[in-house]
């Protein structure tokens, strides 16, 4: 009887061992599996002519317009760019000709670039996307009205050609149905950095963007 109640014991020992052990290196497997999906997350900078663009937008660019590439790893990426660069930047710079204004340049529409199936066609973008431009709008589109009464809600369509360096020119203001809300967009656009420039076949082109605003409610007055 002792001697079965001991292999009992041995044995729920050993199982309760088993367990363990199991959940331990359950639990190892995760958190290196954590771990080495952080780690693949983090990927280098990439700049183009020392505007901010993605992985995506460089794998479109055309080869034979491209003038230097200056791959920048450790401390040389993070002494120009910061900690954000800690895996490294990609600096792509292009052939002058490449954004070079010519007046015999075609304007592309952006429905055009949208609606094209070449997969090597990219539109113009604000630097560092949605969240970048929306927070650029919060820092530099001021009201400033005073005692002026506005509507309580309106629309803003402005237009803009995007140039092939990324500058921003023949900005226009179309429609305007909220007070001077529409001059100060445009005061903000003339602010804007260099955006990324659309792409055709790999190549940067002159975009004709328009982009539009709704308004509602009343601004904050600054």
């Amino acid at each position: 009887m002792k001697h079965l109640q001991r292999l009992r014991s041995r044995f729920f020992y050993i199982s309760l061992v088993l367990v363990m052990s199991t959940c331990f290196f359950s639990m190892q497997a995760k958190a290196f599996i954590s771990v080495a999906d952080s780690v693949q997350k983090v990927e280098p900078l990439y700049f183009m002519n020392n505007t901010p663009i993605n992985a995506g937008y460089m794998k479109k660019i055309d080869p034979t317009i491209i003038a230097s590439v200056n791959v920048l790893t450790g401390k040389g990426a993070t002494q120009k760019y910061g900690r954000k660069a800690k895996a490294g930047a990609v600096d792509i710079t292009l052939k002058t000709e490449a954004t070079q204004f010519n007046e015999q340049d075609s304007l592309v529409l952006l429905s055009e670039i949208k609606e094209s199936k070449n997969t090597n066609d990219e539109v113009p973008t604000f630097p560092g996307g949605q969240a970048a431009w929306n927070e650029f709008l919060k820092n530099n589109l001021i009201f400033n009205f005073g005692t002026t009464q506005i509507p309580r809600s309106g629309n803003i369509i402005i237009s803009m050609i995007v140039e092939k360096d990324g500058s921003l020119s023949n900005i226009q203001l179309i429609e305007n149905t909220a007070a001077r809300t529409g001059e100060e967009f445009v005061k903000a656009l003339k602010k804007s950095q260099t955006w990324v420039p659309g792409l055709k076949n790999g190549k940067p082109v002159r975009v004709v963007n328009t982009m539009g605003m709704s308004y509602s409610g009343r601004p904050i007055l600054r």
